[in-house]
């Protein structure tokens, strides 16, 4: 068998950082995982970000960071989610970001915040969230945004 070229090899790279991060969504939406589950979301999350760091932008990259921490959110792993949470939110606040990417960001930070049990930035990050996801024009975003967002418990008196 001949040895791919480079576009090839990026082709699949590609093509696994895709899959990865669809099947890694599909785990983290479930109602509830197995241990065998949760591994393997571990497992493609992380393989995803790794493709994407191979051949994505660096605002794949970043969407990478927001599946790490909604999977580390999934498996209960507050101190971990946080960390990528807050750099994904800081891509998105020194970078040019789509509107929703904004919105996940604060959502991500909020939901970390809860598992730690720091309400005050749970509470603040979490209102940011629902404002802009609230303002998001595209329908199709506000519903996907607003479908993810759901998971984030609210606010106490909210």
């Amino acid at each position: 068998m001949p040895e791919p070229d480079q576009t090839e090899i990026d082709r699949w790279h590609k093509w696994f950082a895709i899959e990865c991060n669809n099947r890694a969504w599909e785990l983290i939406t479930l109602p509830e995982r197995s241990g065998d589950q949760s591994h393997e979301l571990e497992l493609v999350a992380h393989a995803s970000a790794y493709h994407w760091s191979v051949v994505g932008k660096p605002i794949h990259v970043a969407r990478a960071d927001c599946l790490l921490s909604a999977m580390l959110v999934a498996l209960r792993r507050g101190d971990e989610a946080m960390r990528y949470a807050k750099r994904y939110l800081g891509f998105c606040e020194l970078n040019d970001c789509e509107a929703w990417d904004r919105a996940f960001a604060h959502a991500g930070v909020a939901h970390a915040a809860y598992l730690l049990g720091d309400l005050a930035t749970h509470n603040l990050e979490y209102t940011t969230a629902k404002t802009l996801g609230e303002s998001l024009t595209d329908e199709e975003d506000r519903k996907q945004f607003f479908s993810e967002f759901a998971r984030v418990p609210a606010p106490r008196g909210d």
